[in-house]
């Protein structure tokens, strides 16, 4: 059997072997686009994890923000309450040096036994 015949018409190729070469160049073909469908199969994947490890990332931060907001709203009372008692505390100093002075008057009038005239 002779892969190719000539003649005065020109060169012929056989059947078989336009069908061996046809076959071949089927299977590099479908060699290469399985090749290719893999990888692609895989990095579609790969994006589709990311995509879902950055929505995981994106509800964390704002749990995150939301938080630190709550904290933040937190120390905003507390150095608010801080302030207040800070003023309480200033106003109860001068209360009591005001009744440490009417004390010592009181005992300075008593020890003396005269009574000090009205400022």
């Amino acid at each position: 059997m002779t892969f190719t015949k000539q003649d005065a018409d020109g060169v012929w190729v056989s059947g078989p072997l336009v069908a061996a070469v046809f076959t071949i160049v089927c299977g590099l073909v479908f060699a290469v686009y399985q090749a290719d469908h893999a990888r692609l199969w895989e990095d579609g994947n790969a994006i589709t994890q990311l995509k879902t490890e950055m929505t995981n990332s994106a509800n964390e931060t704002t749990r995150i923000e939301g938080v630190i907001g709550s904290i933040n709203q937190s120390l905003t009372v507390i150095s608010t309450s801080m302030t207040n008692s800070k003023d309480s505390i200033d106003t109860l100093k001068d209360q009591i040096h005001d009744l440490q002075k009417q004390v010592q008057s009181l005992y300075n009038v008593l020890r003396s036994g005269t009574v000090p005239s009205p400022p």
